[in-house]
């Protein structure tokens, strides 16, 4: 038994994912190695934190109802937020997050993070990178068109319906 807790500790303190533990007031029991890399803080930072000062802003009355429902009792099965390093930076995170009871109460709450801060940089990229491709495919005066091989003729801009009428 010794050996498969000190199998599990490793584990924890060497997954790539953020692990959290916080108290019902929202302070936080225990980070892995992760969590405090990717956030930028160092233990002591941590002993003197809680969840809801580095909780963006526009995520954080969501997450208040989410640390409620866990609280409760209830389950998060996947949801997402953003936390706020202490460079000032933003990380956006997707989790779970679970109770941890203790004579039939919910007294911490586990949460497991996957920093998806870049995933969400390149969505963000390739959504100014289609707006500007739709800018330039509306307003020039060329005759686009766009057509699969499996699906034929998908899309035309108004050069093109001006210029053939479809």
């Amino acid at each position: 038994m010794v050996l498969l807790e000190s199998n599990y500790r490793e584990i924890v303190r060497s997954t790539h994912e953020l692990i959290q533990v916080l108290h019902r007031d929202g302070t936080f029991e225990y980070v892995n190695r992760a969590w405090r890399r990717v956030m930028g803080y160092t233990q002591e930072d941590v002993e003197k934190l809680n969840i809801f000062d580095i909780i963006h802003k526009d995520y954080k009355q969501g997450c208040i109802k989410k640390f409620k429902k866990v609280m409760a009792g209830g389950r998060l099965k996947e949801f997402s937020t953003v936390f706020i390093s202490k460079k000032g930076k933003n990380v956006f995170l997707r989790g779970t997050a679970v109770p941890r009871t203790k004579n039939g109460k919910v007294v911490e709450s586990f949460s497991f993070f996957e920093n998806v801060t870049a995933l969400e940089k390149s969505t963000i990229e390739l959504h100014h990178t289609r707006a500007g491709f739709k800018t330039i495919y509306d307003s020039t005066g060329y005759a686009f068109m766009i057509v699969s091989p499996a699906k034929g003729f998908l899309s035309c801009n108004k050069a093109t319906v001006k210029m053939f009428g479809c």
